[in-house]
Formats: structure tokens, C-alpha cells, sequence
């Protein structure tokens, strides 16, 4: 069996193909990561309050979870509001040349 040529980049560079799929996989990761907290109707997400619970019923939790868990509300809701900024708005800096 002989695999058929394809022309490939230069030594050390990615197929634009090979690059274009690797960005679609990761916007998709990261874009369906916060459709799902939105699709869940969890009030923990739509309330922004799931960093309330998330420190304290962590499967392993850090030293500094106790510490995160004692910051005030606006702080743990702000966070919130961040990682929907980052799951549902910046993926698409994926899909960008």
C-alpha cells in the first residue's frame, strides 16, 4: 500500500487544514462548555451563584479553596460573569486567521 502525496507545509509548520481543525475543536470545547451551564437551567448558573458551592464541594480541593470561599459575593458572582465572558465570547477569537 502506498499512501497517496500530499503536499505538506514547511519543516516545522502545520497544515492549514491540520491548524483549522485544531482551532475548530478548541472553540467547540470551549463554546459547548458554556452552552451547557446555560442549557442545564442550573439557578446556580443563571443566578450567578455556582462559585458559592463550587469551593466547598470540590472533588479536591485546594489549600486556597477555603480562602476563595470566603471572598464576598460580588467577587464569586463577577467570576461567574467571567467564565461565561470566557466560554461563550472568546472561542471565537478561535476561528479568527
Amino acid at each position: 500500500l502506498v499512501a497517496p502525496h500530499v503536499p505538506v507545509a514547511a519543516p516545522g509548520e502545520l497544515p492549514r487544514t491540520v491548524v483549522a481543525a485544531l482551532r475548530f475543536c478548541l472553540f467547540k470545547l470551549m463554546f459547548m462548555s458554556g452552552v451547557v451551564k446555560l442549557q442545564s437551567r442550573c439557578p446556580t448558573w443563571t443566578n450567578l451563584t455556582a462559585l458559592h458551592y463550587h469551593y466547598a464541594t470540590q472533588c479536591l480541593p485546594t489549600p486556597y479553596a477555603f480562602y476563595a470561599h470566603q471572598l464576598p459575593n460580588f467577587v464569586q458572582k463577577a467570576s461567574v460573569a467571567g467564565t461565561f465572558v470566557i466560554e461563550l465570547v472568546l472561542p471565537f477569537l478561535f476561528l479568527l486567521p
